[in-house]
């Protein structure tokens, strides 16, 4: 067994013990179960930051407390204070959300990352529409 799957098997062992669901986990961790489920039952590998939130998730979870779900859930980077939406064919959403797993992002943050990484001001929409 690998030692991302030992990773995997030890976070699926300790949701049992502490009769914890992946609900739980994915409330913890400020993300949607289907997150939790692919962390979980791909092959992809947990991304470092991910198996170190999970530590230390499960360090300082207090099983007594679980059923009022109180737990110290670490800080996220702040929301921006405009929404905003974009439609993408689902092709593409899978291609990004499979690149924000692999930095151990959410979404949110990679997109939010990915943009701000352009120096040169807005993409424009003719480069966009070519990636």
């Amino acid at each position: 067994m690998s030692p991302d799957e030992q990773n995997k098997l030890k976070v699926k062992l300790w949701l049992k013990q502490h009769r914890l669901d992946r609900n739980w986990l994915a409330r913890a961790c400020n993300v949607s179960k289907r997150t939790v489920d692919n962390w979980l039952s791909t092959p992809l590998p947990l991304p470092a930051k991910t198996l170190r939130l999970l530590e230390q998730i499960m360090s300082n979870a207090h099983p007594e407390n679980s059923t009022t779900h109180t737990l110290p859930i670490p800080p996220r980077s702040p929301s921006p204070s405009q929404i905003f939406s974009i439609e993408i064919d689902l092709d593409r959403f899978r291609a990004y959300s499979k690149a924000a797993l692999a930095e151990g992002l959410t979404l949110e943050e990679w997109v939010m990352k990915t943009l701000s990484a352009s120096t040169s001001g807005p993409i424009p929409a003719k480069r966009i529409a070519n990636e």
